[in-house]
């Protein structure tokens, strides 16, 4: 049993040793949410969304992920091994910010009862920052999410952060 548990806890540990490296993984792009602008690194294929920041043990100050949807729905996420709590927003297709939650991680790792936080209204994106960024920094529901690239806003079918929209 102990040697199981060894393997386990190894296997887990290259794992999150593979996935801590974000910037390798994920291209980054620069935002601004509000008055605040942000780094995010860009979930925006099945196998990227799914893995999100599973084994990460610290954000950066004003960088977080952004899941990117095909269409606007009810999303669901789960906190499966992730390591540290978060703040989720969820940003419809016009780059509104409808909903805000705050998530914590399971309890266990090998736990079945895995925490879910579903978005009250549909969106097609959700922004997970470290646990208590949207409060701290005023972020609330209404703020508008704007890509600074244009090619990237254009492909997210955002406006620009220097736009008026």
């Amino acid at each position: 049993m102990a040697k199981f548990l060894a393997a386990s806890a190894l296997l887990l540990y290259s794992i999150g040793g593979q996935a801590r490296d974000l910037d390798k993984l994920y291209s980054k792009a620069k935002f601004k949410i509000g008055t605040r602008t942000i780094e995010v690194y860009v979930a925006d294929t099945e196998s990227r969304r799914s893995d999100g920041l599973m084994f990460i043990t610290r954000l950066p100050e004003n960088t977080g992920m952004l899941f990117v949807f095909e269409r606007d729905q009810v999303l669901s996420f789960w906190m499966k091994n992730t390591m540290i709590p978060l703040a989720i927003g969820f940003i419809d297709a016009k780059g509104v910010l409808v909903d805000v939650q705050e998530m914590e991680p399971a309890r266990s790792m090998v736990t079945l009862d895995v925490p879910t936080y579903q978005s009250r209204k549909p969106a097609r994106f959700a922004l997970e920052m470290s646990k208590g960024w949207f409060a701290k920094n005023g972020i609330k529901n209404g703020a508008k999410l704007r890509p600074f690239s244009k090619a990237l806003a254009d492909s997210l079918g955002l406006p620009t952060s220097g736009s008026s929209k």
